[in-house]
């Protein structure tokens, strides 16, 4: 069992990669308003998948401005049920 699966891993793995990188890809195009910044990512994660990958989900995703959105989402909704 193992033999076949160290057969395939280098076509698991390429599979994975892939994978990764048409997500990555669907996040930065869904997240990010500039067009700019949106290509520069993409190349980034088409020529580097996983550095790219890595390097757009530490430097590209703005966390502080999510949890602050979401902060609001929930005090509008605690203010609407008191109203």
């Amino acid at each position: 069992m193992w033999e076949q699966i160290l057969k395939h891993f280098p076509t698991i793995l390429l599979v994975l990669v892939v994978l990764l990188s048409i997500f990555t890809i669907v996040r930065i195009i869904m997240d990010t308003n500039n067009s700019a910044k949106t290509m520069a990512y993409i190349l980034l994660v088409f020529l580097l998948p996983v550095a790219g990958t890595l390097i757009y989900f530490s430097f590209g995703v703005n966390y502080r401005r999510r949890k602050i959105f979401t902060k609001k989402v929930i005090a509008n909704k605690a203010l609407f049920l008191k109203i």
